[in-house]
């Protein structure tokens, strides 16, 4: 009898560990509940947690997914592990994908009318309510005049399906063709824009609110201060500086670490540094810049587009 009850007892601890484990893995998860609700139609691109502390969990998270039969049409889904059916519903998903089928037929779109209007080595994108052509070429003043020109003639022209904010990326020559082709997927901005974000060099936006005119816009584009480029001008202005400095700051003095600088409204390709300074010797003034208040600074701007200083000077507070 002994045996037996000892037997009955290794069957039931049987029983609950293969239930723990069957629960364990169990677990919900997006691509059970996409198989579930839409047979053999989609894959997962990535995975990731969505802001775990505004969420105050892991288990929130945002995927790529895409159509199987067309991997360009992606879509980003945020869901749940911790609700029923992930947070999820059809209706999302449907939505999801039809917004992300009508992006990519206008980024298509778009396309055509920037080959027609005589663009060479661009591509273009649409994403999260923003069309973007990007050209890769150097940006020289007469290459943006042209490209604004041509830009205004493709986006007159696109047969587009809804509304959206347009942009103009130029980005560096060679990377022409090497991450993407005529157009820019999802995953491109959902995954490596941060870490793309140094090639990109000008950049120029127009609200949807305001009709795109290149003549009113040429004042207007950006040069990217997180670019590759930028590190090698900020790097050149601070040697020109630090030789100037000891000749015309009066002493004792000590350039304080961050610079601040601001890209001049009359001319988008001048960008102005301001390196400040302490009235110490080296020795007394701070390690930190932060702790430092600054007695003044030496400005010095930095023209991009002819790869010239202008004359420093001194502005004390």
């Amino acid at each position: 009898m002994g045996i037996f009850v000892k037997f009955i007892a290794a069957g039931l601890l049987l029983l609950f560990f293969a239930s723990c484990f069957r629960k364990k893995n169990a677990a919900p998860n997006l691509s059970d509940w996409l198989e579930t609700n839409y047979p053999g139609r989609f894959q997962i691109l990535s995975t990731q947690t969505d802001d775990a502390i505004r969420n105050l969990s892991f288990k929130v998270k945002k995927s790529l997914v895409a159509e199987k039969a067309d991997t360009m049409v992606q879509a980003l889904l945020k869901w749940d592990a911790r609700l029923a059916d992930l947070g999820l519903t059809k209706a999302d998903v449907d939505g999801a994908f039809a917004g992300a089928a009508r992006e990519l037929a206008d980024a298509n779109s778009l396309f055509r009318a920037v080959k027609a209007a005589g663009f060479e080595n661009a591509a273009t994108s649409v994403f999260n309510w923003t069309a973007t052509i990007l050209i890769f070429a150097e940006p020289t003043p007469a290459h943006r005049r042209q490209s604004l020109a041509l830009a205004e003639k493709a986006f007159s022209q696109w047969q587009r399906e809804t509304s959206y904010d347009l942009a103009v990326i130029y980005v560096e020559p060679d990377d022409f063709g090497k991450h993407f082709q005529d157009i820019v997927p999802v995953s491109f901005w959902a995954q490596h824009s941060s870490e793309y974000q140094p090639r990109f060099l000008f950049q120029l936006t127009c609200p949807n609110s305001r009709q795109f005119v290149a003549a009113d816009l040429e004042g207007e584009w950006n040069f990217n201060i997180d670019s590759n480029r930028y590190n090698e001008y900020s790097g050149q202005v601070r040697s020109a500086v630090e030789a100037w400095a000891p000749k015309h700051v009066k002493q004792p003095f000590t350039m304080l670490s961050i610079a601040e600088i601001e890209q001049t409204g009359h001319d988008p390709a001048v960008i102005t540094f301001r390196f400040p300074f302490v009235k110490k010797a080296t020795g007394e003034a701070a390690a930190n810049s932060f702790e430092e208040e600054p007695d003044g600074y030496i400005v010095a701007d930095y023209d991009v587009d002819n790869g010239k200083m202008g004359d420093m000077k001194i502005s004390e507070n």
